[in-house]
Formats: structure tokens, sequence, C-alpha cells
């Protein structure tokens, strides 16, 4: 068994493995970086460390991120040692998943960053994201170097 972030983008509720997420931070000011990818939205300043923070939901087609409420925050991950906060519109919960319980759809074409789903007790669906892919580290890495 191995235990999940839930988080929602869009409307959509994302999975991630627990022991990628490092934190969850209030919003706070983005320094935006010239002529990058428009998901890219700039880095912070976390603690003395430069973060870069993406907007997940326009990578995904599903318009700009927006500040507009309390639910609204940054989770930092940290992926092959990079951290990385991402704009979420929600945090929802850690659930435990066996692996077995979770359906593999890697070889649908359109699923480049969802690696599974997961359908829980009360019917929801989640979407286990591939948070390397989804994050694109080589981008990032580029990105904070520049910063």
């Amino acid at each position: 068994m191995r235990r999940y972030f839930v988080f929602c983008i869009g409307g959509k509720k994302f999975a991630i493995p627990m022991l990628e997420i490092e934190e969850v931070v209030l919003p706070q000011e983005i320094s935006i970086v010239p002529e990058q990818d428009k998901y890219l939205k700039g880095v912070i300043n976390l603690r003395g460390e430069i973060v870069t923070v993406v907007d997940i939901k326009i990578k995904l087609g599903l318009g700009d991120s927006e500040i507009v409420d309390k639910k609204t925050c940054f989770v930092v991950f940290k992926v092959d040692g990079h951290k990385v906060a991402v704009i979420v519109d929600e945090v929802e919960d850690v659930v435990q998943i066996q692996e077995t319980e979770i359906k593999d759809v890697r070889d649908l074409k359109k699923t480049k960053f969802v690696e599974g789903l997961y359908r829980t007790n009360n019917d929801q669906l989640l979407l286990i994201a591939n948070s390397r892919k989804l994050l694109e580290i080589d981008v990032i890495e580029k990105l904070k170097n520049a910063a």
C-alpha cells in the first residue's frame, strides 16, 4: 500500500505519491522570468531557495490559475532533487492505495501525464499523475539556472 497526496486543479482530482511532496505553502509573489512557456509562471524565494512555479492548469489546457480564495495554494514537489511549486485550486487529502487497484492507462495516446486511474470508495476518480512528465523537470532546471 502506498500513500498518495490528492489535490484539485481545474475540477480534476490528481494523486501523486506522497514521497514526492515536500510541503504546502500559501501563495506568494512570483518573480517573472521572461521568454518562458506560459505555464512556467516564474520563481519564488522559499526560505532562501529559488523554486520554480508551474501552472499545471495552463499546461493541461484548463485555463489560467487564479488565486481567488483561501483554498488556492502552492504545493512544493521534490522530483529528481528539484523543488517545484505547483499552483493548485485545493488540497484534498492523503489516501492509501493498493498498487493493484490502479488501472494502468499509459497505453492511451492522450495520457502523457497520467499513468493510472483509481476509483475511491465514494466513486470519485483520481488521476494518478507522473510528476516528472507533468512538471517537465528538464525545462524547469533551465528556468532555475536562468533566474
